[in-house]
């Protein structure tokens, strides 16, 4: 007599299961040894509500780790299970011989493999939204609960979107859709130059900014995203070094043209006055977004989320790397932390679809060195080496003229020190010091005027 498998209470009971899809899916696997690839690139051992079916599917990994021939009878997994005192935990080899009588037709373990995943998925929901309820009862901050919640169920809808298998024939089907269509390349960044290196901001792409101290790092974020609104793509400024208020004080000097000093001061003249509330209308109907309260990687993930639900965002500027806070109890070494940072940053663009632009801050050894030209290297980022790594698009921006007399005077060098899949070179950028603001080189005005556009048809 085998050994009788543990009562397990009805499918349609909660929590949410189906422990026939868990059968016939195993049992198909036994049927069909070269099932056992296709099934793995969906499925996940705690998928499997059934302990019994969770072991017998670890077993069957572990054997295909072994037998590259994927030879799956009821014996071999048995004597798998043995070895780890497991087999009668299981309910015994008659057990598993009954696995293959569960199965109707092998073309539905598609279908099995479907239902599993989306009652794993109920589980989890159910999971996450009890652990919200325990935090209210403890009375924990709201915001928090919010953040920690929605992280997790966007974790649970992006695992399971993930489990889908694509074939070649998708992603053929995909790229032909996407060489004959009209849509931008990229996010347009409103300097030319730079336009014709980068073909623009790449959704997926994590693209970092790094200069020394006062070299302007924000004030080109700011060109940026005000770029970007102009021409329609919703953005969103994360703000860790100053608040919003600030900020939006660089964004009206940017685009109003009036002196930044002068706004703080409150010290306009009448023409001024004028350009501050030109710029106020403009502001208000562009899409960019400012949000100074993220200021950890998990907090980051969920305002990206919310706002691309809300906005559909398609570019967050992070303003800066350095200033994002760990995680509670993370007690990892300094550059540990930053690289799982900048390994989050890449998955949030990845996972939403859009592009991460983050600020960064070069040591010290540029001004150190002896050389006349001290250019930035990539040697140069702080903190940790996975920053060049993680980077699909390294820029460094650096000011020459401070230290080389015979370079031109208020001229930017922004290099572009890394491109995963594009060319590298420089751009030379206008500084302007009243407003704070960088322009490309040719133009006069420290911003594209919405006429005349031009030369975009690069990025058809």
């Amino acid at each position: 007599m085998r050994d009788e498998l543990p009562v397990q209470p009805d499918p349609e009971e909660y929590p949410p299961r189906s422990m026939d899809s868990e059968r016939a899916l195993l049992g198909c696997i036994f049927i069909l040894n070269d099932l056992m690839d296709l099934v793995d690139a969906e499925m996940q051992d705690e998928y499997f509500y059934h302990d019994a079916h969770r072991r017998i599917y670890k077993a069957m990994r572990r054997v295909r780790a072994r037998h590259s021939e994927n030879a799956y009878d009821a014996s071999l997994i048995a004597t798998e299970l043995e070895t780890t005192n497991e087999l009668r935990e299981v309910g015994g080899i008659d057990y598993l011989r009954e696995l293959v009588e569960c199965v109707g037709y092998t073309e539905h373990w598609t279908h099995y493999a479907k239902e599993i995943r989306r009652t794993a998925a109920l589980r989890m929901i159910d999971l996450a939204t009890s652990n919200a309820k325990g935090c209210i009862r403890k009375r924990a901050d709201p915001a928090e609960i919010i953040q920690e919640t929605d992280s997790a169920l966007m974790g649970i809808l992006s695992q399971m979107s993930n489990a889908e298998l694509k074939t070649c024939v998708d992603d053929a089907a995909e790229f032909y859709a996407e060489l004959n269509s009209t849509d931008p390349i990229g996010i347009p960044t409103g300097f030319r130059d730079l336009d014709d290196l980068t073909h623009g901001w790449q959704p997926t792409d994590l693209a970092l900014l790094g200069a020394r101290t006062s070299v302007g790092k924000t004030s080109l974020a700011v060109a940026f995203s005000v770029f970007a609104a102009r021409m329609g793509h919703p953005n969103l400024f994360i703000s860790i070094e100053m608040n919003r208020k600030s900020l939006f004080r660089r964004f009206v000097s940017f685009v109003s043209k009036v002196p930044l000093m002068d706004i703080r001061k409150r010290a306009l003249t009448n023409e001024q006055h004028q350009m501050v509330s030109d710029s106020l209308t403009e502001l208000n109907t562009i899409p960019a977004l400012i949000d100074d309260r993220a200021n950890t990687l998990a907090k980051i993930a969920a305002s990206c989320r919310i706002h691309k639900r809300r906005s559909k965002i398609k570019l967050v500027i992070v303003d800066y790397l350095g200033f994002i806070q760990p995680e509670k109890g993370d007690r990892d070494s300094r550059e540990r932390q930053v690289a799982k940072t900048t390994y989050g940053l890449k998955q949030i663009a990845k996972d939403l679809d859009i592009a991460i632009l983050c600020l960064v801050q070069l040591n010290r050894e540029v001004e150190r060195r002896g050389d006349k030209d001290k250019k930035p290297k990539l040697s140069d980022l702080r903190e940790s080496g996975a920053i060049e790594q993680d980077g699909d698009l390294i820029m460094l921006l650096d000011q020459p003229w401070r230290t080389d007399q015979s370079a031109a005077e208020n001229v930017g060098r922004l290099q572009v020190a890394k491109q995963r899949n594009g060319m590298l070179g420089e751009v030379s950028l206008l500084w302007t010091p009243e407003t704070s603001s960088y322009s490309p080189k040719e133009w006069e005005s420290p911003f594209m005027p919405l006429e005349g556009m031009g030369n975009l048809e690069r990025f058809l």
